[in-house]
C-alpha cells in the first residue's frame, strides 16, 4: 500500500510537469456516416502523454489517477483549448470538419463556473459553439442527475451538442432518459465487439437503436473493428460509426493529410 502511495506521488508530480511542458498531445479519431459515402462527420479528441522518458502513455495509465486527485480537470480544458484552437485553424483553411467531440469528467458537472470558463475558451480561440461536441459518460449523468441536466440545459443553450458516452453500460432508466437534454447516444465498444456473434448484444443495441431515433436522437457506435460488426450494425439501423475499421486516433497532421486527400478527391 505505501509503495502504491509513493508512485501515486511520483506520477502526480510528473503530470503537473508534463502540463507545463506541453507533453499532452491531442489525437483525432474520425466518425463517418456510412450512409453518405463514408464522409467523415466529426472528431474525436483523445490525449495522449508523450514522455521523453516514458514513451507515449494512453489515458488508461494516466486519467484513473487524474479523476482521483482532480488533475483531470486541468487535462479537459487542455484539451478543449487545443481543440478549440486546432478546428477554427482547420475552418479557415476550408477544411469541413463538422466538429469535434471532447470527453469531460463528471467534476464539470459540479463546478458552478464551467459554463462560464466554457464562454471564455469559446471566445479565447474564435471558435464557435456549434463546431464542438461533449461526451458524458452515462454513469456520471446518474450521479446527480438533477444537477446534471442543469448543466445539460446550459451546455446545449450555448449552441454545444451533448452526447452521453457509453451508453448501456450504466443505469439510466427510460423515464430519466426521456428527461435529459441530449443530441446523441454512443454505444459502448462493450456491447459492439464481436455483435455479430452475440444474440444477448444484438438485442440490447437494437433496443438502444430504436429507444434512441423514436427519441429524435442520433446514434453512433464505437470500437468498431471489423467488417461484420460494421455490416451487422448497418442493417439495425446505426449508420454513425467510429472505430479502427476506418480511422484510427492521429495526431493533427496526419488528420490534415486525411483532410486533404477528402478535399482532393471531391475536386
Amino acid at each position: 500500500m505505501a509503495r502504491k502511495i509513493q508512485q501515486n506521488v511520483i506520477l502526480e508530480t510528473q503530470l503537473y510537469n508534463a502540463l507545463d511542458k506541453h507533453e499532452f498531445k491531442v489525437f483525432y479519431q474520425a466518425q463517418v456516416d456510412t450512409s453518405n459515402n463514408n464522409n467523415i462527420v466529426g472528431l474525436e479528441a483523445l490525449v495522449r502523454w508523450i514522455s521523453p522518458e516514458l514513451g507515449m502513455k494512453y489515458p488508461n495509465y494516466f486519467l484513473p489517477l487524474s479523476e482521483m486527485t482532480g488533475f483531470i480537470v486541468l487535462i479537459d480544458y487542455y484539451v478543449l483549448r487545443e481543440g478549440m484552437k486546432q478546428i477554427v485553424e482547420w475552418k479557415k483553411n476550408n477544411f469541413n470538419v463538422p466538429r469535434i467531440s471532447f470527453n469531460i469528467s463528471s467534476r464539470h458537472l459540479k463546478e458552478k463556473i464551467f459554463i462560464e470558463k466554457l464562454k471564455n475558451l469559446l471566445h479565447e480561440t474564435s471558435c464557435r459553439a456549434e463546431w464542438i461536441e461533449l461526451e458524458i459518460t452515462e454513469s456520471h449523468v446518474m450521479e446527480d442527475l438533477d444537477e446534471a441536466i442543469d448543466i445539460l440545459i446550459a451546455l446545449r443553450k450555448l449552441g454545444l451538442t451533448v452526447a452521453i458516452d457509453d451508453f448501456g453500460t450504466g443505469y439510466t432508466s427510460l423515464a430519466y432518459l426521456e428527461k435529459l437534454p441530449i443530441d446523441k447516444l454512443k454505444i459502448d465498444k462493450l456491447f459492439v465487439t464481436d455483435i455479430d456473434k452475440k444474440k444477448i448484444n444484438q438485442s440490447i443495441v437494437k433496443a438502444i437503436i430504436d429507444i434512441g431515433k423514436s427519441m429524435g436522437l442520433k446514434i453512433i457506435a464505437e470500437g468498431v473493428e471489423t467488417s461484420k460488426e460494421k455490416t451487422y450494425l448497418l442493417d439495425i439501423g446505426c449508420h454513425l460509426i467510429q472505430g479502427y475499421l476506418y480511422y484510427k486516433p492521429m495526431p493533427a497532421g496526419e488528420i490534415i493529410k486525411e483532410l486533404k486527400r477528402i478535399k482532393d478527391d471531391t475536386f
